[in-house]
């Protein structure tokens, strides 16, 4: 998970020997060591890192669990000295009891949009930009967008969270219906016209079965947009979704659902259900969703399936979604130097590879690590993993920090009140703006 472009043990040694001599100085005359320079800030004391100490780590993302467990197994040789735990929520245990408890997280492991919960909220948040400098972290390592989106959701250019790995967005395929209709497979670099135009070549029906050409998980789609475009103004407290690059993006969604017979029914209804009726109903040749929608697939009966590259504008050949991706985040607990040492080794090249080759997509930009996602385990065997990072990521629009305290959920529902026929586009995105709008006002208010 997280690394430092220098590895891991040999550069935590050197950072330790830095610490261990600088505490030599001052303790001695600091001319002694040949310099006059001031002591160090009196931000944080002078710890240990050798000294036994429990850690734990805190996730909401349930569906780690076993990934988690399996990579502080492995911390256990890097960190013999430390016990580190897994926290996971229940119906009895919340993030606000174990604080109320006295057991607060060391680390926190969530996504951008998460953060505010999990970590603003709650008062946990901690800037690790001085770590940062001092340990020579190199932020280079990371995709540019990842770096970026945490650095708007903090405010201020903070750096709360690093980027452990990246939830892409692809187009997942059912081999057998284009097996079945003589069809070539989809291949990246599609654009959304090509992709139109597969959606209406598969959209049939034979065997008594509705066969659908095209699903979208449109929730996803609209928050990690390709086009980079806000749901709040960055400048001014107010919504910008009633403008025209939206309605060219709803119109490029909305068109897939005017195809006769791949229209909304019981089944094949919002955007879970689409994603649902892919792998449950096997109706559905092709679904545009996030790359964890894969992790579905699994309690599927014999689903053949496949993935190509996300489609993309014509315009903007390659320009993919917004990565999506996931942070570990040091809080301002007892431990924070030891845990900052212990997310520094997650996110470093070896575990990163290990974590890349089992599936979770890196948030590295190193091209030999990206290469070998999804080569070990069985989930990705046999699938055409390349489609994971053919895109470059599109970059987050400038976030407004009110949008942590307003719920989004507005421009889903008129987009499925557009696609189920009862609003026209501009409607629906007036509507939209006008209650999110609202909402921002209200959160002012309190």
């Amino acid at each position: 998970m997280i690394r430092n472009s220098r590895g891991g043990s040999s550069l935590q040694t050197a950072n330790q020997a830095k610490r261990l001599a600088a505490a030599v100085c001052l303790v001695g005359a600091l001319t002694a060591c040949g310099t006059t320079a001031s002591p160090p800030a009196a931000q944080e004391p002078q710890i240990d890192l050798s000294v036994p100490a429990e850690l734990s780590i805190f996730t909401t993302i349930t569906s780690q669990q076993k990934a988690f467990e399996e990579a502080i197994a492995k911390l256990k040789t890097k960190f013999p000295n430390y016990t580190i735990k897994l926290l996971l929520p229940t119906k009895e245990i919340t993030l606000d009891s174990l604080i109320a408890s006295g057991t607060v997280p060391d680390i926190i492991w969530d996504s951008a949009t998460g953060m505010t919960s999990t970590v603003l909220d709650t008062g946990l948040q901690y800037d690790m930009t001085e770590w940062i400098k001092k340990d020579k972290v190199d932020l280079g390592r990371f995709d540019d967008s990842t770096i970026q989106i945490m650095r708007e959701a903090s405010g201020q250019g903070r750096m709360y969270g690093l980027p452990d790995d990246v939830n892409a967005t692809v187009l997942f395929y059912n081999k057998d219906i284009f097996d079945r209709f003589g069809v070539p497979y989809p291949k990246d670099g599609m654009t959304w016209d090509n992709a139109y135009d597969l959606a209406k070549t598969l959209t049939r029906t034979e065997g008594g079965i509705n066969y659908k050409g095209m699903g979208l998980f449109y929730s996803s789609l609209m928050s990690n947009n390709q086009l980079s475009l806000p749901v709040i103004n960055p400048k001014e407290d107010k919504a910008s979704v009633h403008t025209d690059p939206w309605k060219r993006l709803f119109n490029t969604y909305k068109q897939f659902y005017e195809i006769p017979g791949n229209q909304l029914d019981a089944k094949f209804s919002n955007f879970n259900g689409q994603l649902d009726s892919f792998y449950k109903d096997q109706n559905v040749a092709m679904v545009v969703a996030p790359l964890s929608g894969s992790g579905r697939f699994a309690q599927a009966q014999n689903l053949k399936w496949d993935m190509a590259a996300a489609p993309t504008f014509a315009d903007m050949p390659k320009t993919g979604f917004q990565p999506g991706p996931r942070y570990f985040f040091v809080t301002n607990g007892k431990n924070k130097e030891r845990a900052f040492q212990v997310v520094t080794q997650l996110l470093s090249d070896e575990v990163q590879q290990q974590n890349n080759k089992e599936g979770r997509a890196t948030s590295l930009k190193n091209a030999t690590i990206r290469q070998t996602f999804g080569q070990e385990g069985e989930s990705f065997k046999g699938k055409h993993t390349a489609a994971v990072f053919y895109n470059q990521f599109a970059v987050s629009p400038p976030a407004n920090p009110i949008a942590s305290q307003v719920n989004l959920g507005d421009l889903n529902t008129e987009f499925l009140n557009v696609i189920q026929g009862t609003k026209d586009v501009n409607t629906a995105l007036r509507s939209a703006d006008e209650a999110i709008t609202k909402k921002i006002a209200e959160a002012k208010a309190k």
